[in-house]
């Protein structure tokens, strides 16, 4: 299960040929937690829950989803071809 990127305690995976996948989706995790499945394209909640993520912690991942969706969809496709992962910076000022 490829790690994408860690920040404020949330790790964002990609979980590739699982299942048949019908929307590009990410899996995020605090600490060794798995909490939601959101949808790349439109940054919606698909399965599981935030309600475990402070509102800074909620508050970051939706922007850096936002601000980095170009480059999670070209991760989403190296994940799922098996090929090594470049990894996405983690939003400015914050700690893995």
């Amino acid at each position: 299960m490829p790690c994408v990127c860690r920040f404020n305690g949330i790790s964002i995976y990609f979980y590739p040929g699982k299942a048949v996948i019908k929307s590009l989706i990410f899996h995020v995790r605090l600490k060794n937690m798995r909490l939601a499945s959101i949808e790349i394209e439109s940054g919606e909640l698909l399965a599981g829950s935030l309600v475990n993520l402070n509102n800074r912690q909620e508050k970051l991942l939706r922007q850096w989803t936002k601000e980095h969706r170009s480059e999670l969809l070209k991760a989403w496709e190296q994940a799922r071809t098996g090929v090594a992962l470049d990894g996405i910076p983690p939003p400015v000022g914050t700690s893995p």
